[in-house]
């Protein structure tokens, strides 16, 4: 045996592990019937002095019910759109419509005018410049040799022509403003058509017409057009009888360029037929109504031989008129006729009557 002291090494195993049971275990004291340990507490945040105190962890949201989580989402039901009712009866045609226009309106604007009736942001004056646009386009793709193609804008800009008067008509939106706007914008649809027809026709290759006889024709069918309208809205002014609307209106002028423009697909020299019949039949129009003109008297105008010759009392008083032959002597200041406002005296010297010059 050596000197060395018995150590730990030289121990039992058994002692050993009673050693380390008792031993490792320290001050810890068994927990329960398992005999196993405690576990340590948690130390408190140590403070110092000045610091602040931690701020305590928000409290764990909630968790949101299981039946939220398989709820459908609600589906948004849109009101059943509601056609309003037309402002007045008679909103599809106007009285001076005739034949070919009233055609147009009533069988074929009539459908598309209710369906704008709910789109709040379509207004009448918008469909006005739409057509307006639409027309000139047509006669700039008749200049560009594209009949068939033009002939087709233009048809959409007759329809869309009769649509905004009836949809100012439908939504009791008619204005004297409006009708203006119409008026002036159609006749540069009307100038635009005529003046891409001729350009049309004198591009065409090997055409037997002189291109001054084209020139000639297209300039007597913008007077006569544009002097359909002007007729008109003069005689109304003037209260005259001009005879029953005419047939040359603007629904029947547009229907000649467009069935002619479709025919030009097939016989590109057919829109010829279309100019000679706006040179010639607006023409012979507003030479009837020339006409009649002559034989009628506006009910307003009244004759000088008809006027009553008493000045009206308090209006401003004109020079008197003098015949020749006449000598008018105005009465003496404070004197003369008993009545205020008498007319003058155009007797001659001493009353007899009139002194011959």
């Amino acid at each position: 045996m050596s000197g060395k002291p018995p150590g730990d090494d030289d121990l039992p195993l058994q002692g050993l592990l009673e050693q380390t049971l008792s031993g490792g275990a320290g001050d810890q004291q068994p927990t329960g019937d398992l005999g196993l340990p405690e576990a340590p507490a948690v130390a408190p945040p140590i403070e110092t002095p000045g610091s602040e105190p931690a701020a305590a962890a928000p409290p764990a949201p909630e968790a949101a019910p299981a039946a939220a989580e398989t709820e459908a989402p609600a589906v948004e039901v849109k009101p059943p759109k509601i056609r309003m009712k037309p402002h007045r009866e008679d909103w599809q045609t106007k009285p001076t419509d005739r034949f070919v226009l009233r055609f147009i309106k009533e069988n074929i604007s009539a459908q598309i005018t209710p369906a704008l009736t709910g789109v709040a942001a379509i207004t009448p004056m918008m469909v006005t410049a739409a057509s307006a646009f639409l027309g000139v386009t047509a006669g700039a793709l008749f200049a560009l040799g594209w009949g068939w193609i033009g002939a087709l804008v233009a048809a959409a800009a007759q329809i869309l022509d009769g649509v905004d008067g009836q949809l100012a008509r439908y939504t009791g939106q008619e204005s004297e403003e409006g009708a203006y706007w119409d008026s002036v914008l159609d006749r540069y649809a009307d100038g635009a058509l005529v003046i891409g027809l001729a350009v049309y026709l004198a591009r065409l290759p090997y055409f037997p017409v002189p291109v001054w006889i084209i020139v000639l024709m297209g300039a007597m069918a913008i007077i006569g057009c544009n002097l359909i309208s002007y007729t008109t809205a003069r005689a109304e002014s003037l209260k005259l009888d001009i005879g029953p609307p005419t047939l040359a209106s603007k629904g029947t002028r547009t229907t000649v360029i467009v069935i002619c423009g479709l025919v030009s697909l097939v016989l590109p020299q057919f829109p010829l037929v279309a100019l000679a019949y706006l040179a010639l039949h607006p023409n012979s129009e507003v030479i009837l109504r020339l006409a009649r003109a002559s034989k009628e008297e506006a009910p307003h105008v009244v004759h000088a031989a008809r006027r009553d010759p008493r000045p009206v009392p308090g209006a401003a008083q004109r020079s008197p008129e003098v015949s020749p032959g006449w000598k008018i002597e105005m009465p003496p200041a404070g004197g003369g006729s008993d009545q205020p406002g008498s007319p003058p005296d155009r007797r001659g010297p001493g009353g007899s009557g009139p002194q011959q010059g």
